[in-house]
């Protein structure tokens, strides 16, 4: 006969599980307000286009290895993008509380070191933030009961290596090391109490970078750059109410790639360009396991 205690037991664990999967799925759902971003890139000042052929400077460490065969000596590189996230959910029913602009500021720190071995190699280290979001709505709105409160953040670290070829193909490769973290708040009703529900998850999880540089001449190159997926398995803690839980849930930094040109047709024009896509996956179903979250 099972007892009422692990009845509601049974459904905190459910709860917790419903936070976990929640969390990577709402963040999904505003990748379009800038889940994704692009971090160091060795050319801001034309807001990154061709930063996978232009090779400037130590930023190219990340933007593409394989071009830090055009940089010589050593460099190193500081960057940070100030931005400000305007989200907001608007009911059908006037009535309902929509939850205010659940946006603010995000603040993308970059840096990047690059030193020329010989005249073929070049090593490079960078560390980055290429994924990140947060939402905050408030506590009264109508979603509470999917999330108050939430934010995840990938801070990636790659030394990268590049070799140059001949004249006119360079490689290059990083291994990288993505340090995923997951935060999420919300209120939900059990057995007619309304309680807090939280999760705190967090991995380091590794993947690898591609590159190459193809040179026609001085005046124009093209390059590719391919950033695997990387599979996080983030275990933390989950919390409903005053009862603390185990919790582990999957995020997938998907794969992409991305090909840029560069082409200098004068002394004041040059032409930059990028064609690039990333390889988001299919959300799965969300599911609970008591094998996963145990209560403490």
């Amino acid at each position: 006969m099972i007892s009422k205690t692990d009845k509601f037991n049974r459904l905190t664990v459910s709860v917790i599980a419903i936070a976990a999967t929640t969390a990577p799925l709402f963040a999904t759902s505003a990748k379009a307000a800038g889940l994704q971003l692009m971090p160091g890139s060795s050319n801001f000042g034309t807001a990154g286009a061709g930063h996978a052929a232009i090779g400037l400077g130590a930023g190219s460490a990340w933007a593409n290895p394989a071009t830090m065969t055009l940089v010589e000596g050593q460099q190193i590189a500081l960057g940070v993008i100030a931005a400000k996230t305007d989200l907001q959910f608007e009911a059908n029913d006037p009535d309902v509380e929509s939850g205010g602009d659940s946006g603010g500021e995000i603040y993308i720190p970059s840096f990047a070191y690059l030193a020329s071995i010989n005249d073929k190699m070049r090593f490079g280290f960078s560390m980055v933030v290429p994924y990140g979001n947060s939402l905050d709505y408030d506590n009264d709105w109508e979603g509470n009961n999917v999330a108050t409160e939430v934010s995840l953040e990938t801070i990636q670290a790659m030394p990268s290596f590049a070799y140059r070829i001949n004249n006119q193909f360079s490689l290059g490769f990083g291994v990288t090391a993505n340090h995923t973290s997951v935060e999420q708040t919300l209120q939900m009703t059990v057995l007619r109490n309304t309680m807090d529900v939280a999760l705190e998850a967090d991995s380091i999880d590794y993947g690898w970078t591609l590159g190459g540089l193809y040179e026609l001449n001085a005046a124009h190159r093209i390059g590719f750059v391919y950033r695997s997926q990387v599979d996080s398995d983030l275990t933390g803690t989950g919390s409903v109410g005053t009862s603390d839980y185990d919790a582990n849930l999957n995020w997938e930094n998907p794969s992409s790639v991305v090909i840029s040109g560069y082409h200098q047709v004068s002394e004041d024009i040059t032409f930059l360009w990028d064609l690039g896509r990333t390889f988001y996956v299919p959300l799965r179903k969300p599911k609970s396991n008591w094998k996963v979250f145990q209560q403490r």
